[in-house]
Protein backbone atom coordinates (compact mmCIF):
# COMPACT_ATOMS: atom_id res chain seq x y z
CA UNK A 1 0.00 0.00 0.00
CA UNK A 2 1.65 3.32 -1.17
CA UNK A 3 1.71 6.40 1.49
CA UNK A 4 -0.58 8.79 -0.56
CA UNK A 5 -3.81 9.98 0.29
CA UNK A 6 -7.01 8.95 -0.70
CA UNK A 7 -9.97 11.39 -1.52
CA UNK A 8 -11.01 14.11 -3.80
CA UNK A 9 -8.89 16.75 -4.96
CA UNK A 10 -10.05 20.77 -4.39
CA UNK A 11 -9.59 20.88 -7.87
CA UNK A 12 -11.52 17.39 -9.34
CA UNK A 13 -14.92 19.08 -6.88
CA UNK A 14 -14.02 22.47 -8.38
CA UNK A 15 -14.22 20.99 -11.69
CA UNK A 16 -17.38 19.10 -11.03
CA UNK A 17 -19.33 21.65 -9.70
CA UNK A 18 -18.64 23.86 -12.15
CA UNK A 19 -20.12 21.19 -14.81
CA UNK A 20 -23.12 20.31 -12.86
CA UNK A 21 -24.00 24.32 -12.62
CA UNK A 22 -23.36 24.55 -16.56
CA UNK A 23 -25.66 21.81 -16.80
CA UNK A 24 -28.38 22.76 -14.69
CA UNK A 25 -28.25 26.40 -16.17
CA UNK A 26 -28.97 25.22 -19.86
CA UNK A 27 -31.28 22.17 -19.16
CA UNK A 28 -33.74 23.50 -16.08
CA UNK A 29 -34.70 26.52 -18.43
CA UNK A 30 -35.54 23.99 -21.21
CA UNK A 31 -37.51 21.66 -18.58
CA UNK A 32 -39.29 24.35 -17.29
CA UNK A 33 -40.99 25.83 -20.09
CA UNK A 34 -41.31 22.40 -21.61
CA UNK A 35 -43.63 21.79 -18.75
CA UNK A 36 -45.25 24.72 -18.97
CA UNK A 37 -46.18 24.35 -22.68
CA UNK A 38 -47.43 20.94 -21.49
CA UNK A 39 -50.01 22.71 -18.90
CA UNK A 40 -50.79 24.66 -21.98
CA UNK A 41 -52.23 22.02 -24.07
CA UNK A 42 -53.44 20.14 -21.28
CA UNK A 43 -55.52 23.56 -20.89
CA UNK A 44 -56.26 23.90 -24.73
CA UNK A 45 -56.95 20.07 -24.71
CA UNK A 46 -59.73 20.50 -21.99
CA UNK A 47 -61.59 23.33 -23.48
CA UNK A 48 -61.28 21.69 -26.90
CA UNK A 49 -62.98 18.35 -24.90
CA UNK A 50 -65.75 21.17 -23.97
CA UNK A 51 -66.45 22.26 -27.63
CA UNK A 52 -66.61 18.72 -28.89
CA UNK A 53 -69.43 17.63 -26.78
CA UNK A 54 -71.26 21.04 -27.34
CA UNK A 55 -71.01 20.87 -31.02
CA UNK A 56 -72.40 17.38 -31.14
CA UNK A 57 -75.32 18.46 -28.79
CA UNK A 58 -75.84 21.37 -30.94
CA UNK A 59 -76.00 20.13 -33.96
CA UNK A 60 -78.15 16.54 -32.48
CA UNK A 61 -80.56 20.02 -31.42
CA UNK A 62 -80.34 21.55 -35.03
CA UNK A 63 -79.07 19.73 -37.22
CA UNK A 64 -76.19 22.11 -37.99
CA UNK A 65 -73.11 23.17 -36.31
CA UNK A 66 -72.34 26.87 -34.95
CA UNK A 67 -69.77 28.93 -35.03
CA UNK A 68 -70.85 30.88 -31.67
CA UNK A 69 -68.96 29.79 -28.13
CA UNK A 70 -72.01 31.34 -26.79
CA UNK A 71 -74.71 29.12 -28.42
CA UNK A 72 -72.66 26.48 -27.40
CA UNK A 73 -72.85 27.63 -23.51
CA UNK A 74 -69.17 26.66 -23.22
CA UNK A 75 -66.79 29.02 -21.41
CA UNK A 76 -64.11 29.22 -23.96
CA UNK A 77 -62.49 32.68 -23.67
CA UNK A 78 -62.03 34.25 -27.30
CA UNK A 79 -58.66 35.65 -25.90
CA UNK A 80 -56.97 33.02 -23.36
CA UNK A 81 -54.13 34.64 -20.68
CA UNK A 82 -54.60 31.63 -18.59
CA UNK A 83 -50.94 30.63 -17.68
CA UNK A 84 -49.64 32.78 -20.15
CA UNK A 85 -46.31 34.68 -19.33
CA UNK A 86 -45.58 38.45 -20.13
CA UNK A 87 -44.18 37.47 -23.48
CA UNK A 88 -45.14 34.57 -23.58
CA UNK A 89 -48.08 35.17 -26.52
CA UNK A 90 -52.55 34.41 -25.68
CA UNK A 91 -54.04 31.51 -26.84
CA UNK A 92 -57.09 32.83 -29.25
CA UNK A 93 -59.78 30.21 -30.11
CA UNK A 94 -62.30 30.01 -33.15
CA UNK A 95 -64.91 27.66 -34.72
CA UNK A 96 -65.32 27.05 -38.18
CA UNK A 97 -68.24 25.10 -40.03
CA UNK A 98 -69.27 23.77 -43.02
CA UNK A 99 -72.69 23.00 -44.05
CA UNK A 100 -73.75 20.79 -46.98
CA UNK A 101 -73.75 17.59 -47.65
CA UNK A 102 -71.29 16.32 -44.67
CA UNK A 103 -71.30 19.36 -42.66
CA UNK A 104 -68.41 19.60 -40.07
CA UNK A 105 -66.74 22.02 -37.76
CA UNK A 106 -63.03 22.69 -36.74
CA UNK A 107 -62.16 24.35 -33.11
CA UNK A 108 -58.38 26.24 -33.59
CA UNK A 109 -56.35 27.40 -31.17
CA UNK A 110 -53.61 30.08 -32.06
CA UNK A 111 -50.70 31.22 -29.67
CA UNK A 112 -49.14 34.14 -30.71
CA UNK A 113 -46.73 36.95 -29.59
CA UNK A 114 -44.88 40.02 -30.56
CA UNK A 115 -42.85 38.24 -33.40
CA UNK A 116 -45.37 35.89 -34.41
CA UNK A 117 -47.50 32.76 -34.23
CA UNK A 118 -46.36 30.23 -31.50
CA UNK A 119 -47.85 27.44 -32.67
CA UNK A 120 -51.43 26.07 -33.31
CA UNK A 121 -54.04 23.09 -32.38
CA UNK A 122 -56.76 21.99 -34.58
CA UNK A 123 -59.61 19.94 -33.87
CA UNK A 124 -61.54 18.82 -37.51
CA UNK A 125 -64.49 16.68 -37.24
CA UNK A 126 -64.56 15.65 -40.64
CA UNK A 127 -61.46 13.77 -40.68
CA UNK A 128 -61.64 13.16 -36.73
CA UNK A 129 -57.74 14.03 -36.58
CA UNK A 130 -55.46 16.72 -34.53
CA UNK A 131 -53.31 18.66 -36.69
CA UNK A 132 -51.50 22.19 -36.40
CA UNK A 133 -47.94 23.37 -35.24
CA UNK A 134 -47.81 23.35 -32.12
CA UNK A 135 -44.68 20.97 -31.13
CA UNK A 136 -46.81 19.22 -28.42
CA UNK A 137 -50.22 18.75 -30.21
CA UNK A 138 -51.85 15.72 -29.92
CA UNK A 139 -51.80 13.20 -32.63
Amino acid sequence: MSGGRKGFTAVGMLVVGVLVAVFVTVAFPRLAHRVVEQRRIALVMKRFSAVKEAEAMYYSLNGAYTMSFAALAVEVPEVDDELVGSSDGQWEYSIMTTRGANPSFSVTAVRANGKGIVGSVVWDSSVGAWSGTHPLRPG
